[in-house]
């Protein structure tokens, strides 16, 4: 207390630079840690499905796949949408051609409803299709042509195919969100492509951007693809694309990427290995949320040296 006392001009310019110091560092280690989650959130922001797979699954083990990948530690939503490579033969034309389509088909509580800009509210008819606005397929038909195809549900366990016919009518033209035909088609692998359409910014891969999109027909889940389905045997599968979102608050740290891409890894080796493998799926799990993970990682050391040195 003396000495502060008899300097107490030195001791204020002391604690004046210590104070400013302190300041400055706790300054620069807010300002690293806000770059760092921004560039972190700018870097995963593209990937809009966390992990996809695609299985041949009957209705029974489908279901209990969807409990036990949504009862993983760590995954937060699971979407799925079925799809069929299929004949049709259009009214608009009298029948006379035949030509080949993907029909899709998703339950009513799929993200893709959020990215469906002109939703049917009261969901879609049972036999009643919307056909993807902007398709070639869109061109050729109106609301209330008839569409006719035949179904294929193949029966591995018995070496056969079950064939359902049925004629579909067109109740409309599905507009679609470039996210929401991402999560449709699981277009590039889960990261997001705009396609020109709206406001949307560039790809974050560069390159020209277009505004094609599939012939896509698509049916109620509820409605139609289950009573279809139903009509089957038992053992009937249908191809169906899994896309699996994680709890990214919880998992992710951009001071700890390495850890935040085991918990990624961990996830996705746990749906790969202990549930798939019990349903003798051959298919592998694409987790795209570990790949753009690495991907930061590798320039964030970079990053962090360049804005120290600029601080």
């Amino acid at each position: 207390l003396k000495h502060v006392f008899r300097n107490w001009k030195l001791f204020t310019a002391l604690l004046i630079g210590i104070t400013l110091a302190a300041t400055f560092c706790a300054a620069i280690g807010v300002k690293a840690n806000l770059s760092a989650e921004q560039t972190l959130d700018k870097q995963i922001s593209s990937v809009i499905t966390d992990l996809s797979f695609q299985a041949n699954l009957n209705q029974s083990n489908l279901a209990l796949a969807y409990h036990n990948i949504t009862s993983v530690p760590g995954v937060k939503r699971v979407d799925m949408v079925a799809s069929f490579s299929m004949p049709i033969s259009l009214s608009s034309d009298n029948y006379s051609t035949s030509d080949y389509t993907t029909m899709d088909s998703f339950p009513n509580t799929s993200l893709i409803y959020d990215e469906w800009e002109n939703n049917p509210v009261g969901g879609i008819p049972e036999n009643y299709t919307y056909i993807l606005a902007g398709s070639a397929l869109a061109q050729k038909v109106h609301v209330g042509d008839n569409i006719t195809t035949m179904i294929q549900f193949p029966t591995p366990k018995y070496w056969n195919t079950s064939t359902i016919y049925v004629n579909f009518t067109v109740a409309g033209f599905a507009e679609l969100t470039d996210k929401g035909y991402s999560l449709l088609t699981n277009n590039n692998g889960g990261i997001l492509y705009y396609t020109g359409s709206g406001s949307a910014p560039p790809s974050i891969f560069g390159g020209s951007s277009s505004s094609y999109r599939s012939d896509i027909m698509i049916v109620s889940w509820e409605n139609t693809l289950q009573k279809l389905w139903n009509s089957t045997l038992d053992s009937s599968t249908a191809s169906v694309t899994f896309s699996v979102d994680v709890d990214r608050q919880k998992l992710i740290s951009p001071w700890n990427v390495e850890t935040s891409i085991t918990n990624v890894n961990k996830i996705s080796d746990n749906i790969q290995n202990q549930i798939l493998a019990n349903y003798l799926a051959n298919t592998y799990v694409n987790n795209m949320l570990s790949n753009a993970l690495s991907g930061y990682q590798s320039n964030f050391q970079v990053m962090l040296v360049n804005f120290i040195v600029v601080s």
